[in-house]
């Protein structure tokens, strides 16, 4: 066995590999209890394949095992049973002769050829010509596993001969209920084929194998590499420079190693300060470690890696969306069972022209750029007979990339700028040559100075128009900046500017807008400025400023209305007009307008301005509370328009409004198009805000662990520029989560960060804001504070002209205070003005919320009847923390009543329900009063499921809904072997192995994930 740095760098320490350490102990624990095993070891260069070997061959599991271990040379060595020899090395076996060793007497003999370099001649494999030399090698073998366990553990197994792999596949074939395991390390990236082309699929009969299990040695986390710090610089280190080492080394343990050598050494401190130096040196050491590549091989090399490189910054526009052009697929045939491939000729032909080299020139780059694991490795781990996740991949064409950003930019920075330029030039003719997506043209554009040609223009226009339909105004807004570098006084150009930026900098798009109304010189660029404006200005708190200026252009387009205007300009003039309706109701107290839209008709729009103001108009009909069949037709309305006509803030306004009225899955699904159209890290506050609704749709609906992780997305989603208009409703609806799950300490901490949502806020917020607080403050048994707030709630809802039950039910908390206050007069005033608009709203919560305050404040069979009810309406809504919250009053009752069995049943039910939702600090409540019921309950404790990360829970949610591993990759904007690596993290966090344990630990995920397949394209 080769011998190889340590994982950590220092000896005796194995950090960061526990979990797979500990899966080698278990499969050679099952082989000693005569269960034969095989495990493909997968890893990286420097990923400590060999230290993990040497730990476990010298571990106490494998110290009961007979161990035959040994490594494929460096260099590849493709003799028949070159690795037979290696792993039957430590044995000491003669290479000829061999009737005095008692390992080669009888059959066993007839493996000598195998122990003898060249006695097997170089042709074609054949099963009946290597039978001899099997079977002697299976007795040999056989003798062995006769005296105790064995262990074969190969090495660098991707530089493996046929020869070799097959009497491996041969001995497991054979080994039924005998102790022995197989253990083969390899590289991916560096696939057999390029090191012994006939053992391919030898490797690929031998994964098919049902012992085979696949292990991945993953990159270090941040958790592992702050360790491995620690004991190099032996003290504490600071998260944040640990963070720093993760992306610098991409987690590889070798880098990691060398790179905390170079930080020793220059004196560095493993705190925030030390952060910009480990940068620093980890660009140095990776641009030093691909120079000298580059430098030990032929020009050409280096112009391949340059295309590469230069083509490569074109692929990266829009991932998800097609496939860049240095892609490959596997022409049919056994090759594609191990998933392996080569460069298709498209690529090879681009490469070429881009390098000015030959074809063949370009495969040789290749193989040398692979070998040195410089390319991205498209194929990690994919063998046919691994696990599901990992086989998914092997469907998905090989991407020729380098293998990161960092190797990327050491690579560019090999020439001066004059010659970059020159190549981006040169790449982006040749993409838009080869009809490539205008987007992945695009990114090259914008790295070249000075401003484009007129080619250039219209193609980052073209550009700008994919973009905004994939919902990334980000990238919009970069590609038109060019635009107007060579037009800057494009009204189309500065329009779609602006559109952009209202998505992700409201602000900005406002000042661009002022300065173009400035200096408009005719009505119609006037009103389509204005218009732009108006869709702007009320997310920035302008809301007058807007309604001044469309007063301006539609008093100056009024003008030109003479009978035989064009239509275009009527056209315009009644846009200019739905729009002012929209802002002027955005702005406190003006009813008049509101009312106007209320009764606008519920057909759909034809003009961006009309859709708002149909969404809107559903909006206020919700926030009325006085016609729920109105707000849903209206509601309906908006989602049935195609998605090209629709916007995010028209869905979000239309899902908030369906959420009210109880559609919930409508709602999360017009929701789940807003988030489906944008891209993350490309939204500004659109994401951030539709996360936050979607996560107060399922927080009424009792989904708890996903409201949370939405909640915690919205929050983290939220654009650092403090500029910006900032909502509160991604920390309003986090808190609200809290307090479900027993933290109302954490939610207040939340709120603490908030500036008290105003008269002047979102009529959303501020009721919100209020009721949350009160909860909170209820939870920490502060009872005169919590009932203030709620009484607050209530004024400012009634302020507001809000005359919605559900929004925020402040009304039924109050009554449930005021009965535990004694203050029932009180509370009974309260439930009679809370339960008249509920009768005028209708929905099944409405009704069962009003039936639960009244029977809060009843005593006797009356509350024990109002209660029922409230139980039985609220279980034909999806709001199970309610109806929770009714079986707990319901079960409370009737202990104080004495029917002990009664309460029983329902404080079980109210208990279960809770828990299963995610709502500990109810289900602890329901708990309690169990046991002073006389029942039993074991403790309440928070779900495996709230372990996930944000972005954990949306593929786990796909998985279960039935996407495949492309499918999810595609829709979140992410590599497969990405969406591999969540998964197996997901499975580890719920305790399951397959997808099909993923439904029964995501509780109320399957409808969900369903929903959100149906949303795929």
């Amino acid at each position: 066995m080769q011998d190889s740095t340590d994982v950590s760098g220092t000896s005796g320490s194995l950090v960061g590999r526990a979990a797979e350490l500990e899966s080698l102990n278990a499969s050679s624990m099952a082989a000693e209890r005569g269960q034969a095993g095989l495990v493909l070891l997968s890893g990286a260069a420097g990923t400590g394949k060999t230290s993990l070997l040497t730990a476990f061959l010298t571990g106490e599991a494998g110290r009961r095992m007979t161990r035959l271990s040994g490594a494929c040379g460096k260099s590849p060595d493709t003799t028949a049973y070159a690795g037979v020899r290696a792993l039957l090395r430590p044995l000491a076996l003669p290479c000829s002769g061999g009737s005095e060793h008692p390992l080669l007497r009888g059959n066993a003999r007839a493996a000598l050829p195998a122990l003898r370099p060249g006695s097997v001649t170089e042709r074609p494999f054949t099963a009946a010509a290597a039978y001899p030399v099997f079977h002697g090698l299976y007795r040999l073998m056989a003798d062995l596993l006769a005296q105790r366990p064995v262990a074969l553990v190969l090495d660098d197994a991707e530089r493996c001969d046929e020869y070799s792999l097959r009497w491996l596949d041969f001995l497991l074939r054979r080994a039924g209920e005998l102790p022995l395991l197989v253990v083969l390390a390899h590289r991916p990236g560096a696939t057999p084929a390029e090191f012994a082309p006939r053992a391919a699929d030898a490797w690929a009969d031998l994964a098919a194998r049902r012992l085979a299990t696949t292990l991945p040695l993953p990159p270090l986390t941040p958790a592992a590499v702050e360790e491995l710090a620690r004991q190099s610089f032996t003290g504490p280190v600071c998260p944040s420079f640990a963070e720093r080492l993760t992306a610098v080394s991409g987690g590889n343990p070798r880098t990691l190693t060398r790179l905390l050598r170079e930080l020793r050494r220059d004196g560095v401190s493993p705190d925030s300060g030390g952060r910009p130096r480990a940068t620093e040196l980890g660009g140095q050491l990776l641009a030093r470690s691909v120079r000298a590549l580059l430098d030990r091989h032929p020009a050409w090399v280096r112009e391949v890696a340059l295309a590469i490189a230069v083509l490569g910054e074109g692929g990266t526009a829009h991932p998800g969306q097609g496939g860049p052009i240095l892609s490959a697929v596997t022409p049919p045939g056994r090759g594609r069972r191990l998933g392996v491939q080569g460069p298709a000729r498209a690529t090879v032909q681009a490469l070429g022209a881009l390098a000015g080299v030959s074809p063949a020139q370009v495969e040789q780059a290749l193989t040398v750029l692979r070998h040195a694991e410089a390319l991205e490795g498209a194929l990690e781990g994919v063998l046919e007979g691994a696990p599901e996740e990992v086989l998914e991949g092997a469907r998905e064409p090989e991407r020729v990339a380098l293998a990161n950003d960092a190797v990327r930019c050491a690579v560019l920075g090999s020439v001066d700028a004059r010659r970059l330029a020159e190549l981006r030039t040169r790449a982006a003719l040749l993409l838009s040559d080869e009809g490539r997506p205008a987007e992945e043209v695009a990114e090259l554009l914008v790295l070249l100075p000075g401003p484009p040609a007129p080619w250039m223009v219209a193609l980052l226009r073209d550009a700008a128009e994919a973009a905004a339909s994939r919902g990334a105004p980000a990238a919009v807004a970069r590609y038109l900046r060019r635009v107007l570098t060579a037009q800057p006084q494009d009204v189309r150009a500065r329009l779609q500017l602006a559109a952009a930026l209202a998505e992700s900098d409201p602000q900005g798009a406002a000042a661009l807008l002022g300065a173009a109304l400035e200096g408009a010189v005719d009505a119609r660029s006037r009103a389509r400025f204005a218009l732009q404006y108006a869709l702007t200005c009320p997310t920035v708190r302008h809301s007058g400023a807007a309604v001044r200026e469309l007063d301006r252009a539609m008093e100056a387009l009024r003008a030109d209305l003479v009978p035989g205007a064009p239509a275009a300009d009527r056209q315009l003039y009644e846009r200019l007009r739905a729009a002012r309706l929209v802002v002027g109701a955005a702005e406190r107290g003006r009813p008049p307008v509101a009312v106007g839209l209320i009764r606008l008709p519920a057909a759909g729009a034809d003009t961006p301005g009309q859709l708002r103001a149909s969404a809107l108009a559903a909006q206020l009909t919700a926030l009325e509370g006085r016609s729920l069949r109105r707000t849903v037709e209206r509601a309906r309305g908006v989602l049935a328009e195609p998605p090209e006509a629709s916007d995010g803030w028209s869905l979000t306004a239309s899902a908030f409004a369906l959420g009210l009225a109880d559609q919930s899955e409508e709602a999360l699904a017009g929701l789940d198009r807003v988030l489906g159209h944008l891209q993350v890290g490309e939204a500004g506050w659109t994401r951030p805000v539709a996360l936050a609704h979607r996560a107060l749709v399922l927080h009424r609906n009792g989904a708890v662990p996903e409201a949370l992780a939405d909640a915690r997305a919205a929050l983290a989603g939220c654009p650092e520029d403090a500029s910006r208009a900032r909502p509160a409703l991604p920390r309003i609806v986090l808190a609200g989560v809290l307090i479900e799950r027993g933290e109302p300490k954490r939610a207040e901490e939340l709120l603490d960060g908030l500036a008290p949502p105003g008269p002047d806020c979102d009529a959303l917020e501020q009721p919100l804001y209020l009721l949350t607080r009160a909860r909170a403050r209820w939870a920490a048994r502060d009872r005169e504070t919590a009932l203030r707030l709620l009484l607050d709630c209530g004024r400012a809802q009634r302020e507001a002209g809000v005359g919605n039950p559900v929004l925020a039910p402040w009304w039924v908390d109050a009554c449930r205070l005021l009965a535990v206050l004694d203050r029932v007069g009180e509370a009974r005033e309260l439930a009679a003005q809370g339960s008249e608009l509920a009768l005028h709203w209708g929905s099944p919560r409405a009704l069962g919320l009003a039936a639960l305050a009244r029977g809060a404040i009843a005593s006797g069979p009356a509350g024990v009847q109002l209660l029922g009810e409230a139980v039985e309406r609220l279980s034909h809504s999806p709001a199970r923390i309610e109806q929770a919250k009714a079986e707990l009053a319901l079960g409370r009752a009737l202990l104080a009543m004495g029917e002990l069995r009664g309460a029983r049943e329902h404080l079980r039910v109210a208990a279960d329900l809770a828990r299963s939702r995610g709502a500990l600090a109810l289900a602890g409540a329901a708990r309690r009063l169990l046991l002073e019921a006389g029942g039993r309950m074991a403790e309440i404790t928070a779900s495996r499921a709230d372990m996930l990360t944000e972005m954990e829970r949306r593929v786990a949610r796909l998985a279960v809904g039935g996407a495949s591993n492309r499918q999810i990759a595609a829709s979140l904007f992410v590599t497969v072997r990405t969406v591999e690596t969540h998964l197996t993290s997901v499975y580890r966090k719920l305790g399951v192995t397959r997808r099909t344990g993923l439904a029964a630990a995501l509780p109320g995920s399957t409808a969900t994930g369903v929903r959100a397949l149906a949303s795929l394209p």
